[in-house]
């Protein structure tokens, strides 16, 4: 029955399309061909259009119809279930970019194909298989340029580029594997100019750059190496260009924050700039809080506890979440023997609790004010550390807590709990999160600079 349906739709289509379609299903090798693409049987379709003959089987319409109908299959499939799809896509795709190396659709289509093949070899470790997979595409890129750089094919150049230097693992061909990434980046950046996929080939043109970052900074880790500082400031760049462009998509903006948080863990000298945020909504009363834009963070539902609830997670399969809470208490409720007016003590005992929360000799930052006691805006500050108790889990949790600026009576309380192997509180888009809720300048250290001793004497002038 799901056969017939089929060969229904795909009759009434190819009828659409002014494409002749015979009254026995079994007679026709092309309609044939397409309806066992829809069913997914490529293999089946493939010695089919062999048998049918040459006339048949090099029909590059039809090849170009294979393909499509390829790359529809494989949107629902994961992992290596993608594969068989994967392998018809740039089968068809390949044929017709050999024949006609001008046409840049055919080439880009192609060569995304074999990248997404590369990956899955890579992720399966078959390594001789995916520089293959490079290899090819390599070759297919370098004869569509041959033919004349369309942006369609510069593209496709550039990202065969970067599968050569993704293969290629060896630390002595360090030379070789920098020079492919950043080859494969400017062709991609070269291709982008006025293009309309401009955000879809700077992205790529960033993620070239970062792979090529981290495996100078992984494979070569000595003070006098610069190429890994180089790459990931020219990947930030790249990024919030991708960003800045039409329409891109959210893991653009995940990219752009990968490539600052690796800038600032790296402390890479430059300027790499901040991520891109919005107001979060619905708004929350108590503060004009932040989020970053199109990126990896979920709002929660509230509790009881806590006003504001968010999940910030780039990396949901290795469990890499860091949770984000805020809420507001009234100066009069108590807190141990006190109650929030005396906030200082209050703070003290917020601290105790949640030290209590471990079952080892937690790391910690002592709880300490940020600004003056007396004027200014005050904020006090404390971070825990250690094992959770009840559990074999680590994590660091930050807190600040503050009298509420447009709120009397209030003291708001904002906490980060760290659940990643490598914690880092001041990643740039927690940093940006953090500075839209608590009073400006106070954090982190080295965020505004510090007051003039009025009783120093300045300097003479030499």
């Amino acid at each position: 029955m799901r056969r017939t349906l089929l060969l229904c739709i795909t009759a009434a289509a190819l009828a659409a399309s002014g494409t002749s379609v015979h009254a026995d299903g079994d007679t026709d090798p092309k309609r044939e061909a397409r309806l066992l693409y829809v069913e997914g049987k490529f293999r089946e379709a493939e010695d089919l259009l062999t048998k049918a003959g040459p006339d048949v089987a090099n029909d590059l319409e039809l090849r170009a119809q294979l393909a499509d109908a390829a790359a529809k299959y494989v949107k629902n499939k994961t992992g290596e279930e993608r594969r068989p799809a994967l392998e018809a896509a740039k089968r068809n795709w390949g044929l017709v970019a050999t024949a006609h190396p001008e046409n840049g659709v055919a080439v880009t289509s192609a060569v995304l194909a074999a990248k997404e093949l590369t990956e899955l070899d890579l992720a399966a470790k078959r390594t001789e298989n995916a520089k293959s997979q490079a290899d090819w595409a390599l070759k297919l890129g370098e004869k569509a340029a041959a033919a004349g750089l369309t942006p369609e094919t510069k593209a496709a150049l550039g990202e065969a580029y970067g599968l050569r230097a993704a293969t290629t693992k060896k630390v002595e061909q360090a030379d070789q594997i920098s020079s492919d990434f950043r080859k494969g980046a400017e062709m991609l950046e070269q291709a982008a100019a006025g293009h309309d996929k401009a955000a879809e080939w700077l992205a790529a043109a960033a993620s070239l750059r970062l792979k090529e970052a981290f495996f100078i900074h992984d494979s070569i880790p000595l003070e006098k190496e610069v190429r890994d500082d180089q790459a990931i400031v020219a990947a930030a760049d790249l990024a919030r260009k991708a960003c800045e462009a039409k329409n891109p998509d959210n893991e653009t903006f995940v990219l752009h924050i990968r490539t600052l948080c690796a800038a600032k863990e790296w402390k890479s000298p430059g300027d790499v700039g901040l991520p891109f945020m919005l107001a979060l909504s619905p708004v929350y009363e108590h503060a004009p809080l932040m989020v970053p834009k199109n990126a990896g963070w979920k709002r929660q539902e509230p509790t009881k506890e806590w006003d504001v609830i968010l999940d910030r997670n780039y990396d949901p399969a290795n469990d890499s979440s860091v949770q984000i809470m805020m809420t507001a208490y009234a100066t009069k409720n108590a807190i141990g023997a006190k109650t929030w007016r005396d906030l200082e003590e209050g703070v003290q005992t917020l601290c105790d609790r949640r030290k209590g929360g471990y079952t080892d000799a937690p790391s910690d930052v002592v709880p300490v004010l940020l600004g003056d006691k007396k004027k200014g805006p005050q904020l006090w500050h404390f971070t825990v550390a250690g094992t959770v108790a009840g559990s074999s889990r680590r994590n660091k949790m930050a807190e600040w807590v503050w009298p509420s600026a447009t709120k009397k009576e209030t003291v708001l309380d904002l906490r980060i709990i760290d659940w990643r192997r490598t914690t880092s509180i001041e990643d740039p888009d927690i940093v940006a999160f953090v500075q839209s809720a608590i009073p400006p300048g106070l954090w982190p250290p080295g965020s505004v600079a510090p007051p003039v001793d009025p009783k120093k004497k300045p300097d003479k002038k030499k």
